[in-house]
């Protein structure tokens, strides 16, 4: 788990990982290894190694919070721009059940990472990673921030899944009441180390946030052959006969099942399973973060536009707030439709909102003729350096004159 943006602070050493073979898996690229502390919104970003006390938690749950801190805070494009998860920790927000009462709920970038509710069952391996990511648009541009990154990370924890065994084969572990491999990360959690020190700078090709999921699972469906328990030569994690293709998602297609019905594997006999998924679950959640990061739009809120009705020359006094989730300028397009006038501002967007980096833009928009009552609207379109957009619109309001009497005896 990391943030919107995390940066991986760890650097790949000259020793390969076990079972690591280029040719098949994804291309890495190299990124700057100088990483800055990443933005926290006011939030305070959780100590390393901080973890959620749960007995019974599988890997899901239980480890998932090791991602957050110890791998990813930030990630850094170059030296002019951050990437951001000002929501990266815990947010418990108070809602208005609708009969006097509240409701709280576990949101932010690490709620969604440690919940199992982008999971559709209790049997479910995995997760329908694409919907969430429409629906974590959505919360973005509805500015409900918190609940956004809540959704992202639902789909990085559906993604770090698909570096368990179990998980990518499609084995029914619930049965059996948990997995040996889930079960072993929580007893030594010193592989997060291991793997901080071959992270640094090894970062994946860029694709869509809900991508790396599959691609994930690809990569661990073509290790199943070759994790063989040492003491009886048999697999650890036989794929099912019928398994679907690679690229399609194993978690909906047929079980599979431990070799007669045991899980025996060992963390003390294969360590280097371990360590390799570990390090992929890494590797592949920043994937997801960057690319959001890439991918959503600035949007816009707390607008107000203002002109003195019945005064014709009186210009219309405009301000809004732009919010991105990465450091920049943002191109902003203001429309008039009314009149068929546009004009094109740009506004930075610098560490400050309360909820969000943010930008305000503030202008006197020029008095036009013929305003139309209720029917002027001003149309904003902002465009970030990714090429992202949105467009949001207020309408005018009309402040009644300043009575010229007024004070007079």
């Amino acid at each position: 788990m990391i943030n919107h943006l995390l940066t991986l602070t760890l650097a790949v050493v000259s020793s390969p990982v076990a079972n690591l073979n280029a040719a098949e898996s994804p291309a890495f690229t190299q990124m700057s290894a100088a990483a800055p502390a990443p933005y926290a919104a006011a939030l305070q970003v959780p100590s390393p190694y901080y973890q959620d006390t749960c007995a019974s938690c599988r890997w899901p749950t239980g480890t998932h919070g090791y991602f957050d801190t110890a791998q990813v805070l930030g990630i850094r494009e170059d030296d002019t721009a951050n990437d951001y998860y000002p929501f990266s920790g815990k947010v418990d927000i108070q809602r208005d059940s609708g009969d006097s009462s509240t409701t709280s709920e576990t949101l932010g970038l690490k709620g969604g990472m440690t919940s199992e509710s982008g999971h559709p069952g209790l049997f479910a391996n995995g997760g329908d990673v694409q919907k969430i990511w429409g629906q974590a648009l959505k919360d973005y541009k509805d500015l409900d921030f918190p609940r956004a990154y809540y959704d992202i990370g639902l789909i990085a924890h559906l993604t770090q899944d698909q570096a368990v065994p179990a998980h990518a084969a499609n084995i029914n572990h619930v049965v059996t009441f948990g997995d040996n491999f889930e079960k072993a990360i929580k007893k030594d959690i010193s592989v997060f180390e291991k793997v901080r020190v071959r992270l640094q700078s090894m970062m994946l090709s860029d694709r869509e946030p809900w991508q790396y999921y599959q691609a994930l699972q690809d990569d661990t469906r073509r290790q199943l052959p070759g994790w063989k328990d040492p003491r009886s030569n048999t697999l650890y994690w036989p794929p099912a006969p019928d398994a679907p293709a690679p690229g399609q998602d194993s978690t909906r297609g047929p079980w599979s099942h431990y070799n007669n019905s045991k899980d025996t594997y060992d963390l003390n006999v294969s360590p280097e399973i371990m360590e390799r998924q570990v390090l992929m679950a890494s590797v592949y959640t920043a994937g997801v973060l960057k690319a959001a990061a890439r991918r959503l739009p600035p949007v816009g809120g707390d607008a107000q536009a203002l002109r003195r009705e019945k005064d014709q020359k009186s210009a219309v006094d405009i301000s809004f707030n732009v919010f991105d989730n990465r450091k920049g300028d943002v191109t902003l397009t203001i429309a008039r439709p009314l009149y068929g006038t546009s004009q094109n501002e740009k506004v930075r967007i610098v560490s400050g909102g309360e909820s969000l980096p943010a930008g305000r833009f503030s202008a006197a928009l020029p008095a036009l003729p013929a305003a139309i009552k209720g029917k002027d609207v001003i149309v904003v379109t902002a465009t970030d350096e990714d090429g992202n957009s949105s467009s949001f619109q207020f309408k005018v309001d009309y402040n009644e004159p300043m009575d010229d009497n007024f004070g007079s005896n």
